[in-house]
């Protein structure tokens, strides 16, 4: 399951960064997005798919539920939030270890 999500993600990233920028928190949020996917969607495949299907059914699962989850974080502009959350725990951080 998580090798099958995994190598979707990384996939799709690929083919991302070839057309645009990515990020870390792009590409962290992305492999938390497809490991959650995946764990929801498991047991369903695991009782309904044929096992020698069941790694490509994981995959598109995995890649269908990530781009609508970038879309839900292009959408709301969650990676401008975290990233403004992110930049201000480090500066108080240097704040308080100057």
């Amino acid at each position: 399951m998580i090798v099958a999500a995994s190598i979707a993600v990384t996939l799709r990233l690929i083919v991302e960064s070839k057309k645009n920028k990515i990020t870390i928190l792009n590409v962290v949020m992305s492999f938390i997005s497809a490991l959650g996917i995946s764990y929801l969607f498991y047991p369903v495949i695991l009782e309904y798919v044929k096992p020698s299907l069941q790694s490509i059914v994981i995959g598109i699962i995995v890649l269908t539920g990530d781009k609508i989850v970038s879309y839900v974080i292009y959408k709301f502009k969650v990676d401008q939030f975290l990233t403004f959350i992110a930049d201000w725990a480090l500066n108080k951080l240097k704040a308080i270890f100057k």
